[in-house]
């Protein structure tokens, strides 16, 4: 394992970089087809390092060729969640001069659908990647025997207005104008009205890969 440290934009960023995991460097078929199951073998032998009862954040950073340069551990979480955020993986795709990245982390409880939060992380990562120019290609959920792979399920960048965005924050803003004087009313903001559309999303997932209601 190495360590690497890199100021940016006044962060201090501190990356550990696996250079132990023997994992397939080459994910396409053809030329053409991305293989996930090829994806998912290497994401396993990653985790099998990891406590798996706590939730980890990797990074897997491609070169032009996409060919695999580093696996780099960004965050360890607890049993529910793990923070990061763009900035962690712009450094990791810098530091080896990458412009490409999948981000993956697990689920304990083996539920590979992405949470509010994880469709809210990744839509955030995905505009703070591109300002940077870097493609974020995908984010992963992993569980013990399954994943969830937001580029398959086609919500690569997806468009909150045709979840309702528009109407939850002009509700929010009438709502505002007639509790504005009472100091109990907790305002909501567009990331309150952003993250309300990420849990349609989030239920909408849940219920096409399993079948029924949240738990």
């Amino acid at each position: 394992m190495n360590i690497y440290e890199k100021k940016l934009n006044d962060n201090i960023y501190r990356l550990e970089v696996i250079d132990t995991v023997d994992i397939d460097d080459d994910f396409w078929d053809d030329e053409e087809y991305f293989n996930y199951n090829k994806l998912h073998d290497a994401l396993q032998k990653i985790y099998a390092r990891e406590d798996f009862n706590i939730e980890h954040n990797y990074a897997l950073v491609f070169g032009d060729d996409f060919k695999c340069k580093a696996v780099v551990k960004i965050a360890t979480g607890n049993e529910k969640q793990v923070s990061s955020n763009g900035g962690d993986f712009i450094f990791a795709t810098m530091s080896f001069d990458c412009k490409i990245v999948i981000c993956c982390h697990n689920h304990p409880n083996n539920i590979v659908c992405p949470s509010s939060k994880d469709i809210y992380a990744h839509i955030k990562n995905v505009e703070a990647l591109e300002s940077s120019g870097v493609l974020l290609f995908d984010s992963i959920v992993l569980g013990e025997n399954d994943y969830f792979s937001f580029q398959e399920h086609d919500i690569w960048n997806p468009d909150l207005n045709d979840y309702g965005l528009e109407d939850e924050i002009e509700e929010a803003e009438i709502d505002n104008e007639l509790d504005r004087d009472e100091p109990w009313f907790e305002y909501r903001t567009v990331d309150d009205c952003e993250m309300d559309c990420c849990a349609k999303i989030s239920r909408k997932m849940y219920r096409e890969k399993y079948g029924k209601k949240e738990d």
